[in-house]
């Protein structure tokens, strides 16, 4: 800061300090804000050691655990699902209702 802004600076504190400025008598300060949707916190805990891979990782990388780990999170959500473990699931599924059904045909005939 140069002398004169410091210069400015001080009388605007001594003013201050002074209450020659009321409150009401003070201009707002405009803010400009993005259009951004407002963010919400999620607290996660992790191992230590964990947590000391996350911190040296970080490091190496220049961000902060925070950033980095925000970052993974949503590469990992832009990402495709994985379609073969739900297709292994579906078909494992049909299959067993096939054996079931297979199963309750032949106990029927038994009784029969």
């Amino acid at each position: 800061m140069g002398r004169a802004q410091h210069r400015t600076y001080e009388k605007e504190v001594d003013e201050f300090d002074r209450a020659e400025h009321l409150p009401s008598e003070m201009a707002g300060a405009r803010v400009r804000r993005r259009n951004v949707e407002p963010k919400n916190a999620l607290a996660v805990r992790f191992e230590v050691a964990d947590l000391d891979r996350l911190r040296a990782r970080a490091e190496a990388e220049g961000v902060g655990v925070t950033q980095l780990v925000r970052t993974w999170a949503v590469e990992r959500l832009d990402e495709p699902p994985e379609a073969g473990a739900a297709d292994d699931l579906v078909e494992s599924l049909q299959k067993s209702l096939q054996a079931a059904r297979v199963l309750k045909r032949s106990q029927g005939r038994k009784a029969s």
